[in-house]
């Protein structure tokens, strides 16, 4: 690995995959990018883009300083993706600056946004575009009806599936797919325990203990 390799393989892993172990998680990364490269040749900054884009999902213009994001361009996507939102537009571009720019806050998802309205006015749909612009793929998130949620025991199925120790939905899903966008659908609907427990989830760590939403995740709660 070239010197700025090294650099940008422990600048990204810093930033976006904090629920990681370090340095376990970059080595990791550097062992799986050198298999795949020729032995005689040293590993360059740009492989190390491309490799962490194809892992995580997010395209390298969301990851690399050096090239520019054109936020008209981004703005228009999401108005041909949601017509007739454009205060929610731009409140998502606007995220995605913060992003850009290196503004998020530490330790936090990505970004979290709350869609408000009545059926029918795109939630739903943004936030498929939201995960489609930011990990590539409209499949990259993860929806819970939280009308399905409305009981006070309801949230021991978020985080563990059953009393016998299985793993929740929430926390499995998040685990198999750690860069996603996470949807929160109905969440009017939900019981105080439920709503505790997914803000916990997203929560900065307390003491040893790790969130379940890592760096790489975008959540958007729908009422």
């Amino acid at each position: 690995f070239t010197r700025p390799a090294l650099h940008r393989v422990a600048a990204l892993h810093r930033r976006f995959m904090g629920y990681a172990a370090f340095p376990g998680a970059p080595l990791r990364f550097m062992r799986r990018l050198h298999e795949k490269s020729a032995t005689d040749i040293l590993v360059e900054e740009a492989e190390v883009y491309d490799a962490f884009t194809k892992e995580t999902g997010m395209p390298r213009r969301l990851l690399d300083p050096a090239l520019p994001l054109d936020l008209d361009a981004a703005r228009q996507w999401f108005e041909e993706r949601v017509q007739g939102q454009p205060d929610a537009v731009a409140a998502v571009v606007a995220m995605i600056a913060r992003l850009k720019a290196g503004l998020t806050r530490p330790g936090r998802p990505l970004m979290s946004l709350l869609f408000t309205g009545p059926t029918g006015t795109g939630k739903t749909e943004m936030a498929k575009a939201l995960a489609e612009f930011l990990f590539q793929a409209a499949d990259r998130m993860i929806r819970l009806d939280m009308s399905e949620y409305n009981h006070p025991w309801s949230a021991q199925r978020l985080v563990s599936g059953s009393q016998d120790g299985r793993e929740g939905l929430l926390t499995a899903a998040v685990r198999d797919q750690p860069s996603t966008c996470c949807c929160w659908m109905s969440s009017r609907k939900r019981t105080p325990p439920s709503l505790i427990c997914c803000c916990r989830c997203w929560a900065r760590p307390a003491s040893r203990m790790r969130p379940v939403a890592p760096r790489t995740s975008a959540t958007a709660w729908s009422l």
